[in-house]
């Protein structure tokens, strides 16, 4: 290619570029509600994790698709009830590692919606646990006969790491308070502890039983016929057809062809992506009053700024979001929505006093997702209510600290280390060494007077006394339904019944629309581009590490040397 050749498409190339960034950038700014048709199906895609928010990184949804989330799909579904254009849903559940919890806000929403008189149709291809659970809320259900259902129980699963420290060198040295508070067991032993046995067994006779009532009740069969089908695992569509599992058997086309017929039109879809940016005042739903909704989304650590990296908690910036929510006079009450499993103690305790502050001007609630747990417990028991979903993981009231030794890695790769201290403790968190008894003393102390310190704020936030916390405390996790019948929880439901009871408690009548005011903000795509250089190892450990370990990791990436951490001992990741 010549040189004028080059760099002429040197210029169409910058060119493009320049005009992509721009449009990416600014084009939401100016796109208004899209039209949507009479008579039309919103056809909802669940698949991955399913996030809390919509991600606001406009090359994501360019190159990947607008991934649906949870604030994204519960207002759509909200819309479509009311939208007299929408005539039903289409669900489309594949390949969900949603949370239960998730799953179960999801299928109340779905209930509600169904109260319209308008239908839901579920399609279905490879379904999982998480997929036949949604698609429980379907009034048909529909798939290819050679498609898979593997209802196949239900399967916990915990990793320990032990044995690849020792191949490393490499000690872990932690102290706890609590029978039950063991997270430090991930790296201290190969294999599951008693204590986490029992209350891994406890979550999933919570969870198993609840997924079999599901089935039976949505789709008419005894409760020992499901476990019959249960006990099977893996079944062809076909096979579920004739067991009960499913409606009909039909391709795709051929189930848009149906729903043709039966309407007598021909069909038209609307996707989640073109949906959800219709607006509620479109279908004339306006608040007069505002409710704060401020989310609390992963590792709890110490942090300046009024943003946060995605999967953290800072301190300053959740503290930030509660006080302005609070000073805000139009604000009627505020809405936390926690999804964590935990971390920094200083950090939660920091976030704990905005809650109780901002508890003096109004009403304050917490919505929990899949977990409160541990420090994410803590920034919620000052809440004036909190509110569960069955399969949420909330409690683990507990304390643990610690350090690793390199020694052992250093004299594998023939690192040698010198240090000269000045103070009896001044190589208490030096990483050549384990603790001193008398620093495993000294540490086991400062642990314990953290661990009283948040039973006796739980218990004043419950309105229990010191003993009844304790006895459900120990670093012990329970489900929602569990926590309602031991006094964690307050009621049972979703982010939407959270919003019910700020409206009861601050004097909004319930049939009164509200708007909602989101902190805190997130970061502008401008702001990601700049990341730091901890950002983008936490992108890398969201994206290589399995979601058990990817808990403990982003927040390690954080987490200062001296701090007492306040987090989930394990998450019972259940299949």
């Amino acid at each position: 290619m010549k040189g004028w050749k080059q760099i002429t498409l040197l210029i169409i190339i910058i060119f493009i570029a320049v005009g992509s960034f721009y449009y990416l950038m600014f084009s939401s700014l100016f796109k208004g509600a899209p039209p949507i048709s009479q008579n039309s199906y919103l056809q909802l895609n669940i698949y991955g994790e399913v996030p809390e928010r919509s991600s606001t990184n406009p090359l994501q949804r360019l190159f990947a698709g607008e991934t649906p989330s949870m604030d994204g799909l519960i207002q759509c579904i909200r819309k479509a009830k009311i939208d007299p254009k929408i005539s039903g849903i289409i669900l489309r559940p594949i390949a969900s590692a949603a949370g239960w919890a998730k799953i179960e806000e999801l299928r109340a929403t779905l209930e509600d919606f169904k109260e319209s008189g308008k239908p839901v149709y579920v399609y279905l291809e490879m379904a999982g646990n998480r997929d036949y659970y949604l698609a429980l809320e379907g009034d048909m259900i529909f798939g290819p006969e050679t498609g898979n259902l593997m209802i196949t129980g239900f399967l916990a699963q915990s990793y320990f790491i032990k044995g690849t420290l020792d191949k490393l060198g490499i000690t872990a040295d932690f102290v706890r308070h609590g029978k039950y508070k063991d997270a430090p067991e991930i790296f201290t032993r190969k294999d599951m502890s008693d204590a986490q046995r029992e209350v891994t067994n406890s979550i999933l006779n919570d969870y198993y039983p609840r997924y079999i009532d599901a089935i039976s009740s949505a789709r008419k069969l005894t409760a020992q016929k499901v476990e019959n089908i249960v006990n099977r695992g893996l079944y062809t569509l076909r096979d579920g057809y004739n067991d009960g599992l499913i409606d009909t058997l039909m391709y795709y086309n051929e189930f848009k062809d149906y729903l043709d017929k039966k309407n007598n039109r021909r069909l038209r879809i609307v996707s989640y992506s073109r949906y959800k940016d219709v607006p509620f005042s479109k279908l004339g739903v306006r608040g007069k009053e505002t409710i704060a909704l401020i989310y609390g989304l992963g590792d709890i650590v110490s942090g300046f700024g009024n943003t946060a990296p995605e999967g953290v908690i800072t301190s300053e910036s959740m503290a930030h979001s509660i006080r302005v929510a609070a000073d805000n006079k139009s604000v009627k009450a505020i809405v936390m929505r926690i999804n964590s499993p935990g971390g920094s103690g200083t950090a939660s305790d920091i976030i704990w006093r905005e809650v109780v502050e901002a508890r003096k001007k109004k009403p304050v609630i917490v919505s929990v997702s899949d977990m409160a747990a541990s420090g994410g417990y803590y920034i919620s028991m000052a809440a004036d209510s909190i509110v569960a979903e069955p399969s949420s993981i909330v409690g683990s009231i507990g304390v643990f600290a610690g350090k690793f030794s390199f020694k052992g890695l250093y004299d594998k790769i023939g690192v040698d280390k010198v240090e000269i201290p000045r103070g009896k403790n001044a190589d208490l968190f030096s990483d050549y060494d384990n603790f001193s008894k008398d620093q495993q003393r000294l540490m086991q102390n400062n642990i314990d007077e953290f661990y009283k310190v948040f039973v006796t704020k739980a218990a004043e936030g419950r309105h229990m006394t010191y003993e009844a916390v304790d006895q459900i405390a120990r670093g012990r996790i329970w489900t929602g339904e569990q926590g309602l019948k031991n006094g964690l929880v307050d009621k049972l439901g979703g982010l939407m019944d959270a919003i019910q009871m700020a409206k009861e408690m601050s004097g909004i009548p319930v049939g009164q629309h509200v708007k909602v005011l989101i902190y805190p903000k997130q970061e502008t795509f401008l702001q990601r581009l700049l990341s730091s250089t901890l950002d983008a190892k936490a992108k890398i450990v969201n994206q290589v590490l399995p979601g058990p370990l990817k808990n403990y990791a982003l927040g390690f990436l954080y987490f200062k040397d001296f701090e007492t951490l306040a987090m989930i001992p394990f998450y019972p990741e259940v299949q």
